[in-house]
């Protein structure tokens, strides 16, 4: 993978496209998130991006600056796995802005990467996504 800069409109887009991947209870599970995230990053081009979603929801997302590849996915890993444990794995594109607006006031860019790996640690998943 890439390591890439990104802007947050174009984050959030690959989490709402990845989430629409996920429709039964069962699969929606951190580490297919993260496992389909990779995927979509790899194979959707960041300038196409935009396009394939409503931006409307997020045109007035109040962080506007670049974020990378890792950092992509550290908030991935934080935000999916607060929406997965609080709304019983049932969400809409705005409550993941929303929550993704939660989790950047909360985290910024060099302390996201540390409560990813905590979360990763915590389920037992092996550190595949966010290298330290």
């Amino acid at each position: 993978m890439i390591n890439l800069e990104y802007s947050t409109k174009q984050m959030i887009s690959y989490f709402i496209i990845v989430n629409r991947n996920f429709t039964l209870y069962k699969d929606k599970l951190l580490i297919n998130y993260m496992e389909k995230l990779k995927n979509i990053l790899d194979n959707i081009d960041k300038k196409y991006v935009l396009s394939k979603v409503n931006i409307s929801i997020f045109a007035d997302f109040f962080v506007n600056h670049q974020v990378n590849t890792e950092e992509i996915i550290s908030y991935a890993i934080v935000t999916f796995n607060r929406l997965l444990n609080y709304y019983n794995r049932e969400f809409t594109d705005e409550d993941i802005v929303k929550e993704l607006e939660t989790v950047m006031r909360i985290y910024s860019a060099r302390t996201i990467k540390k409560e990813a790996v905590n979360i990763l640690e915590k389920y037992n998943i092996k550190q595949q996504f966010v290298y330290t």
